[in-house]
């Protein structure tokens, strides 16, 4: 889509959107071709945002007619027309691009090509070819318009929130299908103990239960990380919402005081409350940790008397064996004794026979 006729004055400049505004042309879209004795240049407006109307080019940054777009036949036999009415040299073959380089601002070139600040600012140009190349001198040298030399556009917050929301719907490749949790859709069942006032309050979890700690080192060091996640979080939502919140948690390995937080509205609005509840809890964690260390205690007692007896039961039965072993052990020296004498008492007898 090179043009440099020969003979033709340098000063002379063709602009095909004048031709085409009386074909029908869409209005605000810029000019679609320039002629001049160097260059032919395309002009190719912003990435596209909107829906393509009918009738309309979908490849093109603007769209433009497809009557009049060089993605179609029809418009490229419409730009070939256009060209040999003007008097110019048609090409044997008009190239149809299929895909736009990014748009970038135009240099201030010569006076046969389009000049920023000539009537088409919202407009972005892209040449299409050398201004050296001649139409008779050789093959079409195609723009460097390979697939994939344009980036993807910038998603906006809108895509963003449609990605998102088609995530949970439908499948991504290589991961898989994320699952909306609701109380239809339970699939990790529902948290236990959660109350609303004297009833059972209803709440899907969102994620599966772990499993427990088996070390107590691992199972205090864990409490401590999620109470402050836990903390920071309710801090959070009592500053955003404004809401009465109070919560508390113990460990039962723990050494010190328990741990409680109290929205800045509870505390203000009921801080005799506050007090209340914070001796009541203590009483409650100290009494449970206290039943627990007697337990422990008595636990820790009969241990201890239990490996007592075992200890004892364990040197009796060493001792009995002991005792057996010397009681077989004489047993087999009674029978040495015996066998010794019945063999004395054969040999006498013999010698009384011979006698």
């Amino acid at each position: 889509m090179v043009g440099e006729g020969g003979g033709e004055s340098n000063e002379m400049k063709v602009e095909l959107s004048s031709s085409m505004r009386h074909r029908g042309r869409s209005r605000g879209s810029p000019p679609l071709l320039s002629l001049s004795n160097s260059a032919f240049v395309v002009m190719v407006g912003p990435q596209r945002t909107q829906p393509v109307p009918q009738g309309h080019c979908a490849l093109c940054p603007v769209p433009k007619l497809l009557s009049q777009c060089p993605h179609s036949a029809e418009g490229r036999a419409f730009i070939n027309a256009e060209l040999r009415r003007l008097g110019h040299s048609v090409p044997q073959r008009l190239p149809t691009p299929t895909s736009y380089a990014p748009p970038i601002t135009p240099p201030r070139f010569g006076n046969g090509l389009f000049l920023p600040g000539s009537g088409h600012s919202q407009s972005s140009y892209s040449q299409l070819a050398p201004a050296n190349s001649r139409i008779g001198a050789g093959p079409f040298l195609s723009p460097p318009l390979a697939a994939g030399s344009a980036p993807s556009p910038t998603p906006t917050p809108d895509d963003a929130d449609n990605n998102e929301s088609d995530s949970e719907t439908t499948p991504s490749a290589g991961s898989k299908k994320r699952v909306r949790i609701s109380n239809a859709n339970n699939i990790h069942g529902h948290i236990e103990g959660a109350m609303r006032g004297k009833e059972v309050f209803a709440w899907p979890r969102t994620k599966a239960l772990p499993a427990a700690q088996t070390k107590q080192a691992d199972a205090s060091k864990r409490f401590t990380r999620c109470v402050q996640d836990i903390i920071g979080r309710c801090e959070r939502a009592a500053t955003e919402t404004g809401c009465w919140l109070q919560i508390s948690a113990q460990h039962p390995f723990a050494s010190g005081a328990f741990i409680h937080y109290s929205s800045p509205r509870l505390r203000k609005e009921g801080k005799s409350d506050i007090v209340r509840l914070t001796n009541e809890f203590q009483t409650m964690y100290s009494g449970i940790m206290a039943a627990r260390h007697r337990e422990s205690r008595d636990m820790y007692g009969r241990m201890v008397a239990a490996e007592t007896m075992e200890k004892e039961a364990r040197e009796a039965l060493v001792a009995s064996r002991t005792a057996e072993r010397e009681a077989t052990d004489r047993l087999q020296e009674r029978e040495n004794e015996l066998e010794l004498l019945k063999n004395q008492l054969t040999m006498a007898r013999a010698a009384a026979k011979g006698k």
